[in-house]
């Protein structure tokens, strides 16, 4: 008994220690990606009250990368329409994201003549850490501003050959906005109060987000065998 108690504890110690580590922020921007669709020009606003606290990213699609040499798509024009990008999301000033969702247009028929629909997605709900990420900056010096989203890939409406790239119907993908704050702007300091990029010179890519290896999701269901095992002991010691 005290050997399969030893077990168990090893068991949440490594279900635990298998699970992602999140903070604030997600460090999204450190993940190798690819593809991934790039947006420029991006409008950031946060406008926060009792109603309706809505964080709206904005702009320009820029690029496709399809592969990690970073090659051009040879038949994507990029959109330069206004609001080829366009983030909304429902944020509340204790810093938890109840809904939102990406769009993003571009063209793929090598002229430009057509837009049409790449990418959409709805955002992963949860609080500010976890689904989602943020990072401030007291001084330029320190680096950019930045916020990371996840969102899962929704088929509808968009193009099938995005969609595939980005891993499928239901597939997991990654956002990462910088607004390139201004000295004029209003710097973003908690979700408790308005701000945006007055200046709308942000940048934003979005791109495939991998899920946990499997040999993660093994040691998780490992612990929970070992746990599962130590329960089943208890309910029979209790039925001697």
């Amino acid at each position: 008994m005290k050997t399969l108690k030893t077990l168990a504890v090893i068991g949440l110690i490594t279900m635990f220690s298998s699970l992602p580590s999140w903070a604030t922020p997600l460090g999204l921007e450190t993940t190798a990606h690819f593809p991934d669709l790039g947006a420029f020009d991006i409008n950031v606003s946060y406008v926060a009250n009792n109603s309706a606290n809505n964080f709206l990213a904005q702009g320009i699609t820029g690029a496709y990368t399809i592969d990690s040499n970073q090659d051009q798509n040879a038949l994507f024009v990029p959109d330069y329409t206004d609001l080829s990008f366009n983030l909304i999301a429902t944020i509340t000033s204790a810093g938890h994201l109840s809904g939102g969702t990406l769009t993003i247009l571009g063209s793929m028929d090598g002229t430009g003549n057509t837009v049409e629909t790449l990418l959409t997605g709805n955002l992963i709900a949860g609080n500010d850490g976890i689904t989602f990420g943020s990072k401030y900056n007291a001084s330029p010096n320190e680096g950019n501003d930045y916020f990371e989203f996840l969102f899962t890939v929704n088929s509808a409406n968009s193009d099938p050959s995005v969609v595939t790239d980005f891993g499928g119907p239901g597939a997991q993908g990654g956002i990462v906005i910088s607004p390139n704050f201004g000295s004029h702007d209003s710097y973003f300091k908690n979700w408790g109060t308005s701000f945006s990029n007055s200046s709308g010179n942000g940048d934003a890519d979005a791109f495939p987000y991998p899920v946990p290896e499997p040999d993660s999701i093994l040691l998780v269901l490992v612990g929970g065998v070992l746990n599962m095992g130590m329960a089943r002991c208890r309910r029979n010691k209790s039925n001697v």
